[in-house]
């Protein structure tokens, strides 16, 4: 069972991964 902090967690994670991926494609195609 996953408790809502571990939800609150993983969407964090995923949300920082999305933003720091587009981040660098971004900065990449500069």
């Amino acid at each position: 069972m996953q408790t809502p902090t571990d939800m609150i967690l993983n969407h964090a994670t995923l949300a920082l991964v999305l933003s720091l991926t587009s981040l660098i494609s971004a900065s990449f195609s500069l």
